[in-house]
């Protein structure tokens, strides 16, 4: 009677009966997301072709793994993606619309986020406005992007860096932070530089119940970011 291999042999023999693209595709996605679920979903599809072709050989549930992993991350940094992508289409018309209403001190349907609102209408920044007319004239338009960095919390907040045009002409540039608020992209905290002005004019916004998640400038080490 023949008596089943065991040790070295047996492991070999297990070795020879496994698919290893299915293997290799679960544990890209589950053991590197992103760039392992990119990997994982077509080696998976290639691991189910090569089991469909020898039905001795194991190792369909590690290639499903990887199919159904690698598509949930795909969908997930596409969604993701397009959510930057449209916040940042929507913000030279957000930092507009912000900076035409703190230049004439009339709030009323601008896109400022509640936590900044009190600080420019009554607060340690209600003078913005009139400090950028002084220095810089009315505000004319935004001008190109020199930059920007996304942070996740809960969501996309954007750090978006812009060139301004005023109407004295003076050169100035803006730094501004975009949160989605009740549906509607605004301004939370925003720093505007120029050399005629002596001190940047800036303000931060606080927390509220409608962006309960955000409380100032994020801490590096809660989040993940990239620039760019």
């Amino acid at each position: 009677m023949d008596q089943p291999a065991a040790g070295p042999a047996r492991v070999l023999q297990e070795a020879a009966r496994t698919c290893w693209t299915g293997v290799i595709a679960g544990l890209c996605s589950l053991l590197c997301p992103g760039i392992g679920g990119i990997l994982g979903l077509p080696l998976g599809v290639v691991a189910l072709l090569q089991l469909r072709g020898n039905a001795a050989l194991k190792g369909a549930g590690m290639a499903w793994v990887g199919i159904v992993a690698g598509a949930l991350q795909l969908y997930v940094a596409g969604s993701a993606y397009l959510r930057v992508q449209e916040a940042l289409d929507q913000g030279p018309a957000a930092v507009a619309g912000f900076l035409e209403a703190t230049c004439r001190r009339t709030f009323e349907g601008a896109p400022v986020a509640n936590g900044l609102r009190p600080a420019l209408e009554r607060g340690v920044a209600s003078d913005s406005g009139a400090r950028l007319v002084e220095a810089l004239g009315d505000f004319k338009r935004v001008e190109a992007r020199s930059g920007y960095r996304v942070r996740w919390i809960g969501g996309p907040v954007l750090e978006v860096d812009y060139e301004l045009a005023f109407a004295k002409g003076a050169p100035a540039s803006g730094h501004f932070t975009l949160v989605r608020e009740r549906g509607e992209l605004r301004v939370i905290a925003f720093a505007v530089r120029s050399p005629v002005l002596t001190r940047a004019v800036t303000a931060e916004g606080k927390a509220t119940p409608e962006l309960g998640i955000f409380s100032g400038p994020p801490k590096p080490a809660a989040l993940r970011s990239f620039d760019k």
